[in-house]
């Protein structure tokens, strides 16, 4: 779980659909292991799809690294100015950078396989001693990861260069370099790297000689400057840039809006909170949605930037709209990833606060279970089908699922709608029951033993549940033969004044 949820935060926004989906393959095995179906032949052979898929964009830009390459080390060997060495510089290092993140690639997805192969091989989540790849061609350059050699090549090339250096002052001496229209080894101009590196008179100096057409002119990778400068956080050269644009020509703002719909999800995805405010504020990509349904909204909740939440908001985003695979809303993500303030933002906004989930789980039930109890207050007194007591006896309640035994030796608190702030909550989760479980289990045998010939311990055995400077107690009767352990479980307390 821990996995898939950080999963998002270590990939490249721009590459986010070529990664293999992890969330859908999972819940395939999942689907299919629990309908006792063959999944080891229908599950590898999506991974061995997913796997041909992410080999041909590895081996797509492979062949734009190895032509750059060899085209920078081409120019090295050749004698030139000073100025076009440091463009020589700054050009081996952004390449260097490039290899990086398409290596970082590589590396995630074959993480994503060997962590479906550790299920698909055990039914479960574990991860240790597993196959690497799904027992297709180990060749591939997913696991050869050639683009390391062109890296060689590059740091070698980056220390022949010496003194010169690649800092933005020393790129930008030459004005005649920065607004020269010939790209360079990997088909960058002068206003990629302007963008790029947040230089805002000079992007505005080369639009004014050369029109608004050049921030949409793309490098060896497709990036374009207007790219750059949402992927670098520059928001006012992004502002610059789009404001550059005439409202009556066919670059207008609104085809702009249907050529790059994914700009303000990218940039929420980057950490760049002031860049989205100006793509918001330019109404660019408001309602667009990824491949797995998750639009703006739901990327800023689970980014946590309540700012963004409330602009979009403002925007007239629709607050409710799930995603395709876990059925998880805006507020049900910001949850389960603990967010106060988007929470506090969607429910101010009267989103729907007991929409369920793919497992009918609601925002509070997340909260609750992954304890977060700021965020579980935030949601109180609305409501959960699973993480609230009910009535003064503290027991849980729940509509489709049998309740167990929960009782105390006080009805001195208040029910669960009208919790106050005197109040502190008790999370207790038992936990599902995982039968690949390496831990030792609890020791029942000696309570056996001390009790009577008489008493059934398989249908008398009591969970009690109490804390320290509270007077409440509560007793959960054992076994639980429903599945409620899978449950988070919460039991009001009062804190003692002494």
């Amino acid at each position: 779980m821990k996995f898939a949820r950080r999963l998002y935060s270590f990939q490249t926004p721009s590459w986010e659909q070529e990664y293999i989906d992890y969330e859908f393959l999972k819940g395939q095995l999942k689907s299919r292991l629990a309908e006792q179906e063959d999944a080891q032949s229908t599950i590898s052979a999506i991974l061995q799809r997913s796997e041909e898929n992410v080999d041909t964009f590895l081996r797509q830009q492979h062949v734009i690294v190895v032509n750059s390459t060899t085209d920078l080390v081409d120019k090295f060997a050749s004698s030139v100015p000073s100025f076009d060495a440091r463009q020589l510089a700054r050009c081996a290092d952004e390449l260097s950078r490039f290899i990086v993140r398409l290596d970082l690639f590589a590396k995630i997805n074959q993480d994503i396989v060997c962590r479906l192969m550790a299920r698909l091989t055990t039914g479960h989540g574990g991860s240790e001693a597993t196959p690497k790849t799904s027992g297709t061609d180990s060749a591939r350059l997913l696991y050869t990861r050639p683009w390391l050699l062109s890296l060689v090549q590059l740091n070698d090339i980056l220390k022949k260069l010496g003194q010169i250096t690649a800092t933005d002052g020393g790129f930008y001496e030459s004005d005649v370099a920065m607004e020269r229209l010939q790209a360079d080894s990997i088909g960058r101009v002068s206003l990629h790297y302007a963008a790029a590196y947040g230089r805002t008179d000079i992007s505005k100096r080369i639009l004014q000689r050369l029109g608004y057409t050049i921030c949409l002119q793309p490098d060896a990778f497709g990036d374009t400057p207007l790219l750059l400068a949402v992927l670098s956080g520059h928001a006012s050269i992004v502002q610059l840039f789009l404001s550059s644009f005439p409202q009556n020509e066919p670059h207008s703002l609104t085809n702009l809006s249907n050529k790059y719909i994914h700009l303000l999800a990218l940039a929420i995805e980057s950490g760049h909170t002031e860049v989205a405010e100006t793509l918001i504020a330019a109404k660019l990509g408001l309602n667009v949605l990824g491949d797995r349904g998750q639009g703006p909204l739901y990327r800023a909740a689970r980014r946590g930037y309540g700012n963004l939440v409330k602009l979009l908001l403002e925007a007239s985003v629709d607050g409710d709209a799930a995603d395709v695979g876990n059925q998880w809303t805006p507020l049900i993500v910001a949850s389960v990833y603990g967010h106060t303030g988007p929470v506090e933002q969607l429910k101010a906004y009267e989103v729907d606060v007991n929409r369920l989930d793919r497992r009918g789980w609601s925002a509070v039930d997340h909260a609750a279970y992954r304890g977060y109890p700021k965020v579980v207050e935030v949601l109180q007194p609305t409501g959960s089908r699973i993480a609230k007591p009910s009535g003064t006896d503290g027991s849980r309640q729940s509509a489709n699922e049998t309740p167990p035994t929960i009782t105390h030796d006080t009805s001195a608190h208040d029910s669960a709608n009208n919790v106050d702030t005197g109040m502190s909550k008790l999370f207790v989760n038992l936990g599902s029951l995982n039968l690949h479980w390496k831990h030792k289990a609890l020791d029942v045998q000696p309570y056996i033993d001390g009790l009577s010939p008489q008493v059934l311990p398989e249908s008398d055995i009591v969970l009690e549940v109490r804390a320290s400077g509270c007077k409440e107690e509560y007793s959960v009767q054992l076994p639980i033969i429903d599945d409620l352990s899978d449950s988070p479980w919460l039991f009001p307390l009062r804190l003692q004044i002494q």
